[in-house]
């Protein structure tokens, strides 16, 4: 299964495509978790959201639709959850830090690939769009590596994607 028939599977994504398809919140991506557990044929019940703009009116609006609890930290990070879900909803930003073990200053941002380099692992730093149109726009080329152990995934992009397809 493509990483697109796993987030319309997924009781939880499909619920939320067309809500993440509305226009104020731009470009919304899941990132890093589900995406992994995905390849390793492990059924994920991490769902993390890296959103281009307003991310606490989608937090509420997930929230409201899974009647789940909303906690929201002063990073523009927003977790909900219940018995049957926990979805992390997170503005795009970068970070930057005045000495090591302090707080990050953080900049919001509407660029996914500066949001994906502040991430803490190459496997976090792996996103998949839920927009409608531009749903699934990922594709690992090279699972050997995976299966290897290799903490490194090659991947087709945009233009690349749809001239290999």
């Amino acid at each position: 299964m493509n990483i697109k028939d796993a987030i319309l599977k997924n009781n939880a994504l499909s619920k939320l495509l067309k809500i993440c398809d509305e226009e104020r919140f731009g470009k919304v991506y899941i990132v890093g978790g589900f995406i992994r557990d995905h390849y390793f044929n492990i059924r994920s019940k991490d769902i993390d959201l890296s959103v281009e703009k307003n991310s606490n009116i989608l937090a509420n609006r997930i929230s409201n639709i899974f009647n789940a609890k909303l906690e929201n930290s002063m990073f523009s990070t927003h977790s909900i959850k219940s018995n049957q879900i926990k979805i992390d909803v997170a503005s795009m930003r970068n970070e930057s830090y005045t000495r090591p073990g302090s707080l990050p200053k953080i900049k919001l941002t509407n660029d996914i690939r500066g949001d994906l380099i502040r991430r803490d692992f190459t496997i976090n730093s792996l996103a998949v769009c839920l927009n409608t149109r531009d749903i699934g726009k990922f594709k690992i080329i090279n699972q050997s590596s995976i299966a290897a152990g290799v903490r490194r995934i090659e991947a087709l992009r945009d233009k690349q994607l749809e001239d290999y397809e």
